[in-house]
């Protein structure tokens, strides 16, 4: 998640990033490392695509 972190400190425009983190108890992981989306694992294959989808969704709206 720091890899994620630096990326987005160093990197312009950077990708929307999706991390997949091992326990709930990390979302909070999630939001320092500034990542857009983060889920569970095991993957939950309708909460993956679903937040994926919400990613992709926001990056087109943005782009528009």
């Amino acid at each position: 998640m720091g890899v994620c972190r630096q990326i987005k400190d160093e990197v312009f425009n950077c990708p929307p990033v999706l991390v997949l983190i091992g326990r709930p108890q990390d979302a909070w992981l999630a939001t320092w490392s500034r990542a857009e989306a983060a889920v569970t694992l095991p993957v939950e294959p309708v909460e993956f695509a679903s937040a994926l989808a919400s990613l992709l969704r926001r990056k087109a709206l943005a782009g528009a």
